[in-house]
């Protein structure tokens, strides 16, 4: 039955956890804008163009390059893995207040070869455009240029456009007559000037670079080094005071930047086009009018090189501005599977797990300072300095540590800035285990931000055709049907239990027998989906109730292990009995980078393709309200090595974990990693029994028993609770002698250092064990025991045992 509501919800329910106390809300919808779907529809899953290639040596491949945007660049195939394309990041920088001078190359619409008013450049007659060369992708000089899409081509930081230049290459084309035009590769020193500057009392030059770090030397393929001496590419920044009579080098890009990296740092950049922010001191400059130029040099005798790019050019004495994401794979603490939602901004993160944490303070950011949690002295006093840093946290059982606090500084300030800065009610991070419930409500997972970004159910303004979910025919375009939803998760820094996934609807009505599917996919690091799914799951319509709200609820039949990234996609909506779905998604958007909706389309000759919602609509990047009910697991034992009794051939080790040990398996390394399972009775595992105990007052141990044996031995044993695995050494020492003590003793009498056998006939071989199991003594009785140390020993005779102890 359907349900029609579209004003908000704005129940307000006040709830408790037992590891924290914090209020809840009833979540609400926020009031849509109509979408709008994108002119150009075309695949997501663009490929490169190969322009050409060169192996550089065995299992090294070199290629020219163009994207789907018409970017040529070099990429490199190292060991059969493709290099990374242009790599994004995160639009941060903008013209600070009051700058003498910035430029952002924004003002490039369509022109081919354009550069903003008052700049020029200087080109090598070869590597000077024409129009019609232009026009079909060629220019190996300065230009404006759009910065491409963020999938193989990088999203500047600093808005929408970049000024871009090519490496020299062999190119041809076919002219507006038929005809074949082609030119040759030629060297290039080109370069991008200013205009004139008049430089303030503070000012400084600020600037973006995109460079690939690892073809700026000449890299010698049979020695396996880089050659120093030699430049193959570089960038280099001039300044003038004469307009252009003399120029003065103020920084280069391989003496100011590569000089200081290690070959192996250089290698692993190799064919990989980064940004990077960069200043350049203009203390001797200021009060002065100046020309800035951007030196483009590539030696075509040395090798290829690679293209590059400059943006927000900033002349100016700016402030420093703090910012940072929340790691790659990170899940925000989302909805609950009542509809309710913290009020505090939370998220989930692997316990003893390496966590990477990286500034994106702005481009006038000199020093980047970071100060983690820590947990010992409960303050926020480990501090750490550098751009990329890494921290790892204990398990936090259910209670949320402090966001870290990053500081920006330079030589005009400081920023500090925190995920929840702006927040009123500090949030978190839980570490390990789930999110708290909300009284008995499960919290799910999800790439959401409610807290800060709402919840919306997209659509085009009628109400009746939504971005995820139902449609009129031809909505997306003539013969063109959306068949699919979903939402793409980055890979968690640890393995991620999947129990069940949620998917919440502002909108839904169908009748009882209609299917709705839920399929995940897993994707490999170059964005390759799996051809089937790894788990599927369905919901009847008769299953789906709501009011205002819908949550769907896609049972798994077994646990889903989350290692890398994971699609996962709803279909059956486009059936015809599926009257109106409707998927929500953040009512805020992100920035262009962090879209992380996508769909699936059937084109009118019945093929299916799938594209990032960031292509289907116009300037959209947002998450779809799909959500985990996700664990990191923990599992930790009180030992690393234990040696079982001697009395009873057991030993029990107290653990902590996520959940009970019956829930727990050994993981045989010894057969492809083939999971045994701990039952109540006890698994068998070579010479070990191990067996699960949950203790009266809930906390858990595991069990080791063996029979006695006659040689030492030891076994190392994995368990795992999915996700988290903890590693014990089993040592047991050998028992001749002395488990077979029985009723057939006899006796053994000390006097001084004399011990004898008594009744033993005089030529009886006597042998005597230590408690370890060790010979110590082979020969006849009456035995000198002066030397023995302090212990118990078990005499042997005629078959006899008998215990001594000294």
């Amino acid at each position: 039955m359907k349900q029609f509501y579209s004003f908000s919800l704005c129940l307000s329910l006040a709830f408790g956890m037992a590891t924290a106390a914090t209020p809840t809300v009833a979540i609400m919808k926020t009031k849509a804008h109509a979408e709008v779907k994108s002119t150009k529809l075309s695949a997501v899953n663009s490929q490169r163009t190969v322009l050409s290639q060169k192996e550089m040596a065995p299992g090294i491949v070199k290629r020219l390059v163009r994207d789907k945007e018409g970017y040529v660049y070099a990429d490199m195939i190292k060991n059969g893995v493709v290099s990374k394309g242009r790599q994004n990041i995160r639009p941060v920088t903008k013209a600070p207040v009051g700058a003498t001078f910035y430029e952002g190359f924004e003002g490039h619409v369509d022109e081919l070869d354009w550069l903003p008013e008052g700049w020029t450049e200087v080109n090598t007659p070869e590597n000077k455009p024409t129009e019609e060369m232009c026009r079909h992708n060629i220019n190996n000089s300065w230009a404006g240029q759009d910065t491409g899409d963020g999938y193989w081509t990088a999203i500047t930081p600093d808005g929408r456009k970049e000024c871009w230049i090519h490496f020299t290459y062999k190119w041809n084309y076919k002219n507006d007559a038929g005809e074949e035009i082609s030119g040759e590769a030629a060297s290039q020193d080109e370069w991008l000037i200013t205009p004139e500057i008049t430089v303030g009392a503070a000012d400084d030059l600020y600037f973006l670079a995109e460079a690939d770090l690892g073809s700026v030397y000449y890299f010698d393929w049979d020695a396996m080094t880089y050659s120093r001496d030699i430049i193959d590419t570089d960038l280099e920044v001039l300044i003038t005071t004469d307009n252009g009579e003399n120029w003065t080098t103020l920084w280069k890009l391989s003496d100011d930047v590569c000089s200081r990296m290690s070959d192996s740092e250089m290698y692993d950049a190799m064919a990989e086009l980064n940004y990077y922010t960069y200043n350049v001191s203009l203390s001797d400059y200021r009060g002065k009018t100046v020309k800035i130029a951007f030196r483009y040099i590539n030696d075509l005798s040395v090798g290829w090189g690679n293209s590059m790019a400059v943006d927000a050019v900033t002349v100016a004495a700016p402030m420093p501005e703090a910012f940072y994401q929340l790691p790659a794979g990170t899940l925000y603490a989302g909805v609950s599977d009542g509809l309710h939602a913290y009020t505090e901004s939370y998220a989930l993160i692997p316990a003893d797990t390496e966590i990477s944490w990286t500034a994106e303070s702005n481009a006038y950011t000199e020093k980047n300072s970071w100060a983690f949690y820590n947990v010992a002295s409960e303050e926020m006093n480990d501090v750490v300095e550098g751009k990329t840093v890494s921290v790892t946290y204990p398990w936090s059982q259910g209670v949320a540590y402090p966001y870290p606090v990053l500081t920006a500084s330079n030589g005009n300030g400081t920023d500090a800035y925190s995920f929840d800065r702006d927040d009123e009610e500090k949030g978190g991070l839980f570490v390990g285990g789930k999110v708290p419930a909300i009284a008995d409500e499960v919290v799910y997972l999800g790439n959401y931000d409610y807290q800060h970004k709402r919840l919306v159910a997209p659509h085009f303004g009628n109400y009746v055709d939504y971005c995820f979910g139902t449609c009129s025919p031809n909505t997306w375009g003539e013969g063109i049907e959306q068949i699919g939803f979903g939402e793409l998760f980055m890979a968690p820094a640890a393995p991620l239990t999947v129990e069940d996934v949620m998917v919440t609807l502002g909108e839904f009505e169908a009748e009882d027998d209609a299917v709705l599917t839920l399929e995940i996919y897993t994707v490999d690091d170059y964005g390759t989906v799996s051809e089937s799914p790894v788990a599927t799951s369905s919901v009847l319509g008769k299953d789906i109730d709501g009011w205002g709200f819908y949550n769907v609820f896609f049972r798994l039949e077994q646990p889903y292990e989350m290692t890398g990234m994971t699609l996962i996609m709803v279909k059956g909506y486009d059936d015809a009995k599926v009257k109106t779905l409707a998927a929500c998604a953040q009512s805020m958007h992100n920035d262009a980078y962090h879209n992380s909706a996508y769909m699936m389309f059937k084109m009118p000759n019945g093929a299916l393709s799938l594209y990032p919602a960031s292509e289907a609509l116009q300037d959209y990047s947002s998450a779809l309200y799909i959500s985990l009910n996700g664990t990191f697991h923990v599992l930790k034992l009180d030992e690393e090595i234990i040696e079982l009794s001697e009395e009873t051939g057991s030993v029990e080790v107290t653990a902590s974990a996520t959940n009970a040990p019956e829930n727990w398996w050994i993981v045989n390394k010894d057969d492809n990693d083939a999971r045994l399972p701990l039952v109540a009775e006890g698994t068998a595992y070579d010479w070990l029994t191990v067996t699960p105990v949950t203790k009266e007052d809930g906390s858990y141990a595991v069990r080791f028993t063996a029979s006695a044996t006659e040689k030492q031995r030891s076994k190392t044993v994995y368990l795992s609770n999915g996700g988290a695995e903890a590693r014990i050494r089993v040592k047991q020492a050998a028992t001749t002698g002395i488990n077979s003590i029985a009723s057939d003793k006899f006796a053994v009498s000390v006097s001084g250092d004399i011990l004898s056998v008594n009744g033993a006939a005089e030529d009886a071989v006597v042998e005597i064990y230590s408690a370890e199991g060790y010979r110590v003594y082979s020969g006849i009785n009456n035995v000198d025991i002066a030397g023995f140390a302090k212990g118990l020993y078990i005499v042997c005779c005629d078959g006899k045992t008998a215990k001594y102890v000294k």
